[in-house]
């Protein structure tokens, strides 16, 4: 069976809410980014996680805030349309992600296009489709 459009963006609004909701608090904001830097050092890889200083926590938070605002409406309100514009979106941080790690950041991020490369085609074939479930 096809996915159809809907289940589509509802699998990766449910996926980018569950990734971003930890980071939109600064407690758990700064337990996540900890972790990474232990899987950094303990993996042993190039790059930079860094650390953040309270004017970086909060750009953190407030982005994440509207990430899970934007996953929450495309969850229940899951068109064509908002499937292009989430596929160009995943596709736009695929490759800002990429650029970073190409320039000094950590390689742990690559698990960002990781999942956003192949779901931004996705979205944008799905986006071509203009079919959604009854």
């Amino acid at each position: 069976m096809k996915p159809s459009t809907k289940n589509i963006v509802q699998i990766f609004a449910g996926y980018h809410v569950v990734v971003a909701l930890p980071l939109v608090f600064p407690i758990t904001a700064l337990w996540l980014l900890d972790v990474l830097n232990l899987l950094q050092g303990t993996l042993g890889l190039p790059g930079d996680m860094g650390e953040f200083n309270r004017t970086q926590l909060l750009f953190v938070n407030l982005f994440a805030t509207l990430a899970v605002v934007w996953a929450l409406y495309r969850f229940n309100y899951p068109t064509a349309d908002i499937a292009g514009y989430e596929g160009w979106a995943m596709l736009a941080f695929s490759a800002l992600v990429i650029f970073h790690v190409m320039n000094g950041t950590s390689p742990l991020l690559l698990a960002i296009p990781a999942v956003d490369l192949p779901g931004g085609f996705l979205h944008l074939w799905a986006s071509k489709q203009k079919t959604l479930d009854p």
